[in-house]
């Protein structure tokens, strides 16, 4: 940190330039985040506070980057229990659960936070490299929906990269999509093309017959058939779930078709979720689609 700031991780040393004495250090007014690494008792832990702390007791690291980052920028990637950092030094981590990658250029970065990080796009292309087509897929639309990235810069990043990886990483783009809520709804979309089904629109905006203003998570416009995920999350937020009723009743009044895929349905039976959706679409006038196949190289322990 350039300018000295208690509410950040600090070490002993920074400590005593600034005139923290030992005693002081050790008191209730501050406390121990990692060895020698120190912050304002006041400070609540969170994520972004522990990456702070390992920038700092890891001199070699020079910026974070893929999953780490990929949390910090607010898009969904899975927690492997490991900070991941970069550096340009030939140099490995001795703590357990930081993780260094060695980069042989700097890649592009920003800060946020006061902490450089790699920009949304060069997020994706270090992500996805560890992930799973469909959770690369999930990273790719969340980071488009939660920053500032764009899907033709993200596609132009992609394209830079070459060989194997980037010919990976530029098919998972050609399914990504902005606007996209949920990882639940990127792979619920992803099943629906793989299978030969036509895309379905994401989030699209339409009024109900009061004039509200109403959202469906994917939608075939064109046959009013709507398909949105019901997360078990609603159980919950019990004001939330009434609330999706109401609107779905609002919205089949006005001649929408609704099909509602849960968690179990798409983990478990996700042929049954294709065949009630293109039942849904024939039942509203669409032509019938044959199912294809190649959904199950994306849900292979479904198939």
């Amino acid at each position: 940190m350039n300018e000295f700031d208690i509410r950040l991780p600090f070490t002993a040393a920074e400590a005593k330039l600034r005139g923290i004495t030992r005693s002081q250090l050790t008191s209730p007014k501050y406390r121990r985040v990692r060895r020698n690494c120190y912050v304002d008792a006041r400070v609540p832990d969170s994520e972004l506070l522990d990456v702070h702390a390992a920038v700092k007791v890891m001199p070699a690291a020079e910026f974070v980057c893929g999953t780490t980052a990929a949390r910090i920028w607010g898009a969904a990637a899975p927690s492997s229990g490991s900070i991941h950092l970069g550096t340009l030094q030939r140099v490995a981590s001795r703590q357990p659960d930081i993780t260094l990658h060695r980069y042989a250029l700097r890649p592009p970065l920003t800060e946020w936070s006061g902490l450089p990080i790699t920009t949304p796009a060069q997020t994706f292309i270090d992500g996805a490299a560890h992930l799973t087509f469909v959770d690369g897929l999930v990273l790719a639309d969340s980071l488009l929906r939660r920053t500032a990235l764009g899907l033709d810069a993200l596609t132009e990043a992609v394209c830079a990269v070459p060989g194997r990886p980037g010919d990976r990483l530029r098919e998972i783009v050609a399914f990504a999509r902005e606007r996209v809520d949920s990882p639940y709804e990127s792979r619920l979309r992803l099943l629906i093309v793989t299978a030969d089904l036509p895309e379905p629109q994401v989030n699209l905006e339409c009024t109900d017959g009061a004039g509200r203003e109403r959202r469906i998570d994917l939608a075939y416009e064109e046959w009013k058939v709507a398909i949105e995920f019901d997360g078990r999350h609603h159980i919950e937020r019990a004001a939330q779930w009434q609330s999706d009723i109401v609107r779905r009743e609002d919205l089949e009044a006005q001649g929408w078709r609704f099909v509602v895929i849960t968690s179990s349905d798409l983990h478990t039976k996700p042929l049954e979720v294709l065949r009630r959706i293109v039942d849904a679409l024939v039942a509203a006038g669409a032509p019938e689609v044959a199912i294809g196949r190649a959904w199950r190289r994306f849900f292979p322990s479904a198939a």
